[in-house]
């Protein structure tokens, strides 16, 4: 299973309520945009997604999809996080990890959600994106959340 990253305005990108990037808007980012252009990859279906391909600093190119009011990435690499910064901010957006967690212009963790349990902000010393310090409790993730939602928790 591959970790995401999304291009999100909800609190957090899985809630079915909140601010959506609409098609349309995503299209007119896409048209001002020279490092997003055509992409080969495909998915069907219903309401199917928009795939672009983002050029990275080395020349290399990622796809990127845009699906129900997100834009989505799979696999992130730093390089691709930093690279999605510039059209979070422009959306009126967010770069958001399937579990919560923000990352900010350089591509590191920035900020802490504490309802889902994500990293605190990057500080010398602090762990590793992808861990939690020792005296947290174990993240559970973004499946957790949502299916806590769905239980009606918070």
């Amino acid at each position: 299973m591959s970790y995401d990253i999304h291009i999100t305005r909800k609190q957090f990108w899985a809630d079915e309520e909140g601010e959506a990037i609409s098609r349309e808007e995503w299209l007119a980012h896409v048209a001002a945009s020279p490092d997003l252009t055509e992409s080969e990859a495909k998915m069907f279906g219903e309401d199917p997604p928009i795939a672009r391909d983002i050029c990275l600093p080395d020349g290399s190119t990622e796809t990127v999809w845009w699906r129900r009011g997100d834009i989505r990435a799979y696999g992130p690499t730093t390089e691709l996080l930093v690279a999605l910064y510039p059209h979070a901010r422009t959306l009126g957006a967010k770069l958001q990890g399937d579990d919560g967690e923000m990352y900010g212009p350089d591509g590191q963790v920035v900020e802490r959600d504490p309802e889902r349990q994500v990293l605190e902000p990057a500080v010398p010393g602090a762990s590793a994106p992808g861990s939690a310090p020792a005296d947290e409790k174990p993240r559970h993730g973004w499946l957790a959340a949502l299916l806590g939602r769905l239980k009606g928790e918070r």
